[in-house]
This record gives C-alpha cells, sequence and structure tokens, in this order.
C-alpha cells in the first residue's frame, strides 16, 4: 500500500488553492456587502415607482402614541389603554370587515373602545368619541360606527372563545401496564382491518 501523504508539491498547492477560494468568497462578500450608490438607489427608487410599491405604508399603530397624547387620561393609565387599544387593533387585523376603514379611523376606534371599557377618561362617551374625531379630523358618525364595530367583533371574538372552552374533549380511559386493552376501546375503524 501506498503512502498518502501528500508531498511538499501538493500541499503547496493546496495552500494556494485555499487562499485563491478564500479570496474569493472575500472579494464576493465585499461585493455584495458594499454601500449603496447613490445611482443605484435611484434606480431602486424608480423601480418601486414603476411597480407602484408604497414601502412606506402607513399602518393604525403609528397612530396610537399621537392620538392617546392628545387625551385626558392620567399618566398611570396611559400603559394600560395602549396595551387594550393594541389588542383591539390586532383584532381588526383579523377580521376583513375593517379593511374599508382607514388606519387612522381604526386607531382612533381602537383607543375610544380602550378607553370607554377601562373607564379611564372622565369625558362621557359621546364627548370622548367628539374628541377623538376632532383630533383625527374623521366623521363622529363613522368613527362611532368603527367603535361600535371594533366592539362587537370583541363580543363575537370572546363568545367563540367561550364556546371552544365549553367544548371538552372526552378523557381517555385511564391504561395501566398490567391491563389488557378492552375491545370496545379501540376504535372501530382500527378492528375493521383485516391484513
Amino acid at each position: 500500500m501506498r503512502n498518502l501523504k501528500p508531498t511538499g508539491e501538493i500541499q503547496e498547492i493546496i495552500c494556494l488553492w485555499s487562499a485563491v477560494t478564500h479570496s474569493l468568497i472575500s472579494l464576493k462578500l465585499a461585493y455584495f456587502l458594499r454601500p449603496y450608490s447613490s445611482s443605484q438607489f435611484d434606480w431602486e427608487v424608480i423601480v418601486l415607482g414603476r411597480l407602484k410599491w408604497d414601502l412606506a405604508a402607513v399602518i393604525a399603530h403609528d397612530f396610537l402614541a399621537l392620538i392617546l397624547h392628545r387625551l385626558p387620561v392620567p399618566l398611570d393609565r396611559r400603559a394600560l389603554v395602549k396595551k387594550h387599544a393594541q389588542t383591539f387593533l390586532a383584532l381588526c387585523a383579523t377580521d376583513y370587515t375593517f379593511a374599508m376603514y382607514p388606519p387612522s379611523m381604526i386607531a382612533t376606534g381602537s383607543i375610544g373602545a380602550a378607553v370607554q371599557g377601562l373607564a379611564a377618561c372622565p369625558l362621557s362617551s359621546d364627548e370622548l368619541t367628539e374628541l377623538l374625531a376632532g383630533i383625527t379630523g374623521t366623521d363622529v358618525d363613522c368613527l362611532r360606527a368603527c367603535q361600535e364595530q371594533i366592539e362587537a367583533a370583541l363580543r363575537e371574538s370572546l363568545r367563540e372563545a367561550a364556546q371552544d372552552t365549553a367544548v371538552t374533549v372526552p378523557k381517555a380511559p385511564e391504561y395501566s401496564g398490567n391491563q389488557e386493552p378492552s375491545q370496545t376501546s379501540t376504535p372501530t375503524e382500527v378492528t375493521a382491518v383485516h391484513l
């Protein structure tokens, strides 16, 4: 059997190949990780414009802090109101009926529902709705309708959750290792199989 230990010449070739490979990898990384040039950025903007892609879309979460800051809600209750409003926004995101509303309307309705549900504001329901409509420049009736839909979606979601917890899965019979499984506990489909 021959000695398969590489000779000095083969070792040099392996070292050169390794260096070339590492250099190529480094060059590729440098190429792909280089900073953008302004002309490349301009081309990207042109392509996005032609495709009509809006990468700076405004979502309902963007309005929460701005609206909440202008409400007469005590500072110690703001975090809780914001958390409830975020929950309402998440609920609205899962329901297609809110697709017709602009993000500002959904955010305003969510904050209104959260403030009223927590009784976190000294204003009456109508005063709060008018104040919120004034802050965002929306129609009072549209805002009231949106808020009512949000509250209805919450009631429906809670009702479905209550039904899900009311339906219980039957408990499997206890089985100890020294018992033989009874014929009645085996599903019919399994016993009907003949091999």
